[in-house]
């Protein structure tokens, strides 16, 4: 799933974009941040998001995992980020 794919559309001048694309979003689905280049399954430790400074960060996200081969989406549950 996370192999690079440069027979699929590019994630800006990445040609070599992952096949799979993960995305974070807070509890209420606001987009937060995206990750198209990851390589291997471990690199899902390794997510990150940031904000503008003042901003109450959300208490709990979720990722969405995309894989572009099959078009199929990936949700995984509410994490918290407190911890």
């Amino acid at each position: 799933m996370f192999a690079a794919s440069p027979n699929l559309p590019p994630c800006g001048n990445n040609t070599k974009a992952s096949r799979t694309w993960v995305d974070i979003y807070d509890q209420r689905g606001k987009r937060l941040y995206g990750f198209c280049a990851l390589g291997k399954p471990s690199d899902l430790n390794h997510l990150w998001f940031a904000l503008e400074s003042g901003v109450v960060p959300p208490s709990w996200v979720y990722i969405e995992m995309t894989d572009r081969t099959t078009n199929t989406k990936y949700k995984s549950n509410l994490a918290e980020t407190t911890n």
